[in-house]
């Protein structure tokens, strides 16, 4: 399933939503209290929490360029144990970006779906095994799902193999698969290298142009503008948890349900819940306007501005999100078969924080909800 779900999917503005939110919660406000500057909300979003995320997912992306070079140059179980060990941290960076997929990805197809598409399996291990000269130019001419985390997890693990037969596959011919391995995560550096200085960098500056959303910005000419891409894009994350990540594996899209453990996101690294727990660790940060220990004036106050009882609601749903999702029992692939109620569980949970947030959370902020193509899974 492609990064991209999602990003170019909204079809159509329910302003209808919008309107019942900024008269129906007006008097809910907080007596004596200063609106929250929501320029000021925006400005702070970007600055700590948006534009340090991408930082943080390019360093990350660049310690395991470093690790896979590594291998590549001295297979070893100790260099095969770093190089899984950093793949997994550099996708959970990445898969906290998920709480903001908006700005470069979308206007500028930075990414071409290569980092978040399923790899396809065969084709990454036909091209492992091919006799054909491998340099970077052929792995950019390389499909989706032959390139980015999904091919490397191809490359460096293998549930059906001990840790022994993967570094032995690394060693032969002529260490062909850790040279792809190499070239792989090179090719996945400069994309999220080049998401982080869309965002960052002139000429276009996307974390400038957020800050400055109905203050001489060029893309979001109203601060409205600005707090709608914000909260759809969190809704639209949490949508994509539920009806891409959990339902499709539950089986809950068919009748009966029926288990699809193949559907599941990450699964021979069995990340698959680190990957659900950084998606709502990214919600969390977005919504709080905090990430670390630093932290900025948030989109919570200006939903209890307006509701203090809606924002109660959306920080108790977040956590019981991650609380039902840390309850999975690992790792996922089995327990959508096996122990599906926990699952389910989680499943539920995240709806609760998706509905909070289309409905309660963009009443309150008065956000035109868009519609798109996983609604109602």
């Amino acid at each position: 399933m492609s990064r991209t779900i999602g990003r170019r999917d909204v079809l159509l503005y329910a302003s209808a939503l919008g309107a019942l939110g900024l008269g129906a919660v007006a008097a809910c406000r907080r007596e004596g209290a200063d609106p929250p500057d929501r320029g000021k909300v925006l400005a702070d979003l970007s600055a700590v929490v948006i534009v340090p995320a991408y930082a943080a997912a390019a360093a990350d992306a660049e310690g395991l360029d470093a690790a896979l070079v590594a291998l590549r140059d001295a297979p070893s179980a100790d260099a095969l144990g770093a190089a899984r060990a950093v793949w997994k941290k550099a996708r959970a960076s990445w898969k906290v970006t998920d709480a903001f997929l908006f700005g470069p990805a979308d206007d500028l197809a930075l990414t071409g779906g290569i980092i978040d598409t399923a790899a396809d399996v065969a084709k990454v291990e036909a091209l492992a095994a091919a006799s054909t000269a491998l340099d970077a130019q052929v792995i950019a001419r390389l499909g989706a799902n032959q390139r980015g985390f999904g091919a490397l997890e191809v490359l460096l693990f293998d549930p059906a193999k001990d840790d022994a037969a993967v570094l032995a596959s690394l060693q032969t011919e002529g260490g062909r698969r850790g040279a792809l391995a190499a070239l792989v995560g090179a090719d996945l550096r400069v994309k999220i290298d080049g998401v982080l200085a869309a965002w960052r960098d002139p000429p276009t500056r996307y974390g400038d142009e957020l800050a400055r959303a109905g203050r001489g910005s060029a893309l979001y000419t109203s601060e409205r503008q600005g707090v709608d891409a914000v909260v759809n894009a969190l809704i639209n994350a949490a949508e994509i948890l539920i009806a891409v990540r959990l339902a499709k594996p539950l089986g809950l899209d068919k009748a009966p349900p029926v288990a699809a453990p193949e559907l599941i996101e990450s699964p021979r690294s069995d990340a698959s819940i680190d990957d659900l727990l950084a998606v709502l660790d990214g919600i969390e940060m977005v919504y709080l306007g905090r990430r670390g220990d630093a932290s900025g004036l948030p989109l919570a106050d200006a939903v209890a501005e307006r509701s203090p009882s809606t924002d109660a609601r959306m920080r108790a749903d977040i956590e019981k999100a991650k609380e039902a999702v840390r309850a999975i029992p690992g790792p996922l692939r089995t327990a959508v078969v096996e122990r599906r109620d926990p699952v389910v569980a989680a499943h539920a949970a995240v709806r609760e924080v998706k509905r909070c947030l289309a409905t309660e959370v963009a009443g309150a902020l008065g956000t035109s909800v868009g519609f798109n193509v996983t609604d109602g899974d």
